[in-house]
């Protein structure tokens, strides 16, 4: 598929326009564009509480304005932002969801990655768009030669799961690996960690899964970026073969690193972060095991 098929068309902007109710404008700068989203920062904010059908048009109108700024990061941004009110909106109306294609084609017509990325995304998820793995995968590899770090890892998870027909480890490890050499940040220590434990592209070496979930950890600033990294080392000390991982069994520790991860994943999924629901089980599971075991041995 050529990559020409996520620029936008002449069509499609003028489709912009009339979904926002906006003319088509191309002449505002970098500059004015941040002044464009400061602004609609505010509004944004002070049309909260208005009825669905107002709200969900003021949205539309803004996310035309932020789109025709002719800055895909901005636009990125702000669905970012607003994901969940956004979310909500286009669940109700589809011009939103329509919008939100569009805006991110513009965007990709510019060469921003960030666009590409979520556009990828959304294809991935199947979120108001068909689910379409093979479209996902070209936006992230598009993404990717522009710069985008974090689609490098989704081309990891795509091949590690088998999204495109089935798992391939290699491929996997190879984009794992080059996340963490260009930007190792929590998420991609984490993913590499798991390729260790699991022996999937790479020679199983539990004590290097454990340095890397470690560091994860570490660089982990928020309760969400916690969860995954706390639940790997918690099922590891837990573990029959904990001593593989170079750990103590400190099963207080283990109870600890559980219900971090239990907050942090409750935050993902109410952030619309579904696939997560399952492994928030498996979190609050963990925890029941954790304290059957303390108790058995006081």
């Amino acid at each position: 598929m050529e990559h020409s098929t996520y620029f936008i068309s002449p069509e499609e902007l003028q489709e912009i326009a009339e979904l926002a109710g906006i003319p088509y404008e191309t002449e505002i700068n970098e500059t004015e564009s941040e002044e464009l989203l400061e602004e609609f920062e505010e509004e944004f904010e002070a049309e909260e509480d208005e009825e669905a059908e107002n709200a969900s048009k003021f949205l539309i109108h803004k996310l035309g304005e932020i789109a025709f700024s002719m800055d895909g990061e901005a636009f990125s941004r702000f669905v970012s932002t607003h994901r969940e009110r956004i979310s909500e909106a286009a669940e109700a109306n589809p011009d939103v969801a329509r919008l939100l294609v569009l805006g991110f084609k513009l965007g990709i017509s510019e060469g921003n990655a960030s666009c590409m990325n979520d556009l990828g995304y959304m294809y991935y998820m199947g979120n108001f768009v068909d689910q379409d793995y093979p479209k996902a995968a070209e936006l992230y590899e598009m993404a990717m030669e522009n710069g985008c770090y974090q689609s490098i890892l989704n081309l990891g998870y795509m091949y590690e799961h088998g999204r495109l027909g089935f798992p391939d480890y290699a491929q996997a490890y190879h984009f794992y690996s080059l996340a963490v050499a260009l930007n190792p940040t929590y998420n991609a220590l984490f993913k590499m960690g798991d390729m260790y434990a699991r022996g999937r592209g790479v020679k199983q070496n539990k004590r290097i899964a454990m340095a890397l979930w470690e560091r994860s950890l570490a660089k982990a600033s928020s309760t969400v970026e916690k969860s995954q990294p706390s639940f790997r080392i918690a099922q590891a000390i837990e573990a029959d073969d904990w001593e593989d991982y170079g750990v103590e069994r400190d099963l207080i520790c283990a109870l600890k690193l559980y219900q971090k991860a239990e907050i942090g994943m409750r935050v993902e999924i109410n952030n619309w972060q579904n696939y997560y629901a399952d492994r928030l089980q498996e979190a609050i599971k963990g925890q029941e095991r954790v304290r059957a075991l303390i108790e058995s041995e006081m």
